[in-house]
């Protein structure tokens, strides 16, 4: 498959994000399998080497925070520093009242 790029992926991703609310069932097949799930939706298959973990939020005041990759060496990039200080991050609340 020919590779994604970060809007597509970021396009990807909120639409899984946006049925994962009301699809209970699809909510399921995520948190079991988030690569097969996606692609059964058709909304895959993602690129080789890809894969894609959904974790559910197990109270409305729990949130799920992942952190960024570790640096190895060297200094920060600007692209760096943009996804340490969370621009390539995306952020989905879901009331649950």
């Amino acid at each position: 498959m020919e590779e994604l790029n970060g809007e597509e992926l970021r396009k990807m991703i909120g639409g899984v994000l946006k049925r994962s609310i009301t699809d209970l069932s699809f909510r399921r097949r995520l948190l079991a399998d988030g690569n097969r799930a996606m692609t059964d939706a058709g909304l895959g298959p993602l690129p080789a080497g890809i894969t894609v973990r959904f974790v559910d939020n197990c109270r409305k005041t729990a949130k799920t925070v992942v952190l960024p990759d570790p640096i190895e060496s060297g200094a920060l990039s600007d692209l760096d520093l943009d996804q340490v200080a969370g621009a390539g991050c995306l952020i989905s609340h879901m009331r649950t009242e």
